[in-house]
């Protein structure tokens, strides 16, 4: 064989071979072709949905998508039920016919007989490059395993029955049942009336505050709690308007038990939940709600004992809550002295006067060095923190006492890359056995704490800085032996 024709025979295998790696191998394997074939409505996708049209005999209800959420638009507006949606999507774009038939082979009073001369629903698919796609469903099959359905005029396809369950849903079946919907960073604010009066709850720098009917810091973990418990309230029963709107009195809810009204930070128009009567049903006890003076519901009742509080239940029992991660530096100085810890890449350090006038400066992001910074004991550290974050307030709204100071603590703090700084002043108490005096900045109450929670805090100081370690036989010529600042010292 020549040169020339083995060029030639070369030539045509890179081409085949190309042809190959780019045609053929994003081809439909046979088994591929052969699913796709079965498919009902095949090349459609779940993102490519934008609208659902279901016609049953409860109705004609239409769905739509808004920004990744689905809507029920009609005959009501109102949120979809997710599930309800994402069950028709699945049941319809997984759907495979079995069979067809022809109808050219299908006598006319047979279309009678499969149900499709008059279907029973109709379902319609708006896809979002603007076409759609219709599907009517009629009757089971004598044997009750399939179902006919047909696309259009020209064939009858016979698939398995139990699609047609996703579509029969009345108007209940297609309303989310989500009372309301409480995402924590997108809450400004809560506000309660009820007979203990109105409770005015606040949001801001990452910090819930009570501002009514008095002012404090909030219990963080409560409102945690209340937003969970909102999330997870579902409606047992919805009210049609003609039944229902002729007696709230009968509802309770002429004159509400609670009102709650939240406040969004995204401008999204306030909910209301205005909450009435009682009743036992279905093994637990339901509240008559009106929703934003429109939809009347019947809930089930998980967040109204949290609703139901008074007001200083709202108050924060942490004389200062914060999370101990976010926590950069910390300032201590009690009856033993004073001690300056700072953390750095991880670890803790002691501050020594020098690197402390330099933190406070701004230029504490120097390695920690000899004199300038010691390494701190990060496990004592961490204990002291936690005996901070432990103290709980016993009394409220003290009068401010001139008793000596006893100490203080200064924390330095970094949430979201925002810094902030709170200062404890411990006050001694006023007599033998008696409870410590507190303040924090930020927040206006005098409180008191048990004194043997302030002494976790603030006794025995040394205890933070790390045990030096046994001096080392080796030392270098000038007889100094070397200090376990180096070995300490972070890499980087």
């Amino acid at each position: 064989m020549t040169g020339k024709r083995l060029l030639i025979l070369g030539a045509l295998v890179t081409v085949l071979a190309g042809y190959i790696l780019v045609v053929e191998r994003h081809q439909p394997t046979t088994d591929e072709q052969k699913k796709r074939e079965s498919q009902v409505f095949p090349g459609v996708e779940r993102d490519d949905v934008v609208s659902i049209s279901v016609t049953n005999p409860s109705g004609t209800f239409r769905l739509e998508k808004q920004k990744d959420e689905w809507f029920l638009t009609s005959p009501v507006e109102s949120a979809a039920d997710a599930g309800a949606v994402g069950g028709v999507l699945t049941s319809l774009l997984g759907l495979k016919s079995e069979r067809k038939l022809p109808t050219k082979d299908v006598a006319a009073e047979d279309l009678a007989r499969y149900g499709l001369e008059k279907p029973e629903i109709r379902v319609e698919l708006g896809l979002e490059d603007g076409s759609s796609r219709a599907l009517a469903v009629g009757a089971e099959t004598a044997l009750g395993s399939n179902r006919a359905v047909s696309l259009d005029p020209d064939e009858i396809l016979l698939c398995s029955r139990y699609f047609a369950q996703d579509l029969e849903r009345g108007l209940d079946g297609w309303r989310s049942k989500e009372v309301v919907q409480v995402y924590p960073d997108q809450v400004a604010s809560f506000e309660i009336v009820g007979e203990t009066g109105r409770i005015h709850l606040v949001q801001a720098a990452d910090q819930w505050k009570l501002l009514e009917p008095i002012q404090d810091l909030a219990d963080r973990g409560r409102v945690q709690d209340l937003i969970s418990k909102l999330n997870s309230v579902q409606v047992k029963e919805f009210i049609e308007a003609d039944e229902g709107g002729e007696d709230l009195a009968a509802l309770g809810l002429e004159s509400p038990r609670l009102v709650l009204t939240i406040v969004r930070t995204t401008g999204d128009e306030p909910v209301r939940l205005e909450m009435g009567a009682i009743r036992e049903a279905d093994g637990g006890r339901q509240v008559a709600c009106r929703r934003n003076g429109d939809d009347l519901l019947w809930i089930s009742d998980e967040a109204e004992a949290l609703l139901d509080r008074p007001p200083t239940a709202w108050r924060s029992a942490a004389v200062f809550p914060f999370d101990t991660w976010n926590v950069e530096r910390v300032e201590f100085s009690g009856p033993e002295g004073a001690i300056d810890v700072e953390r750095r890449q991880g670890l803790w350090y002691v501050l020594e006067p020098g690197a402390a006038a330099e933190a406070e400066a701004g230029s504490g992001e120097a390695e920690p060095a000899g004199a300038s910074a010691v390494e701190a004991d990060s496990t004592a550290v961490l204990d002291r923190l936690g005996a901070i974050a432990a103290l709980k307030a016993i009394d409220f709204d003290l009068v401010p006492v001139t008793s000596a100071e006893l100490g203080r603590v200064v924390l330095h703090l970094s949430s979201a890359g925002k810094p902030s700084t709170v200062e404890l002043r411990f006050q001694q108490p006023l007599h033998g056995g008696g409870n410590v005096m507190v303040t924090a900045s930020g927040r206006e109450p005098v409180m008191s704490v048990a004194f043997t929670a302030v002494a976790k805090v603030l006794g025995d100081l040394d205890a933070l800085r790390a045990e030096e370690p046994a001096a080392d036989a080796s030392a270098d010529e000038t007889g100094a032996v070397a200090g376990p600042s180096e070995a300490g010292k972070p890499s980087g």
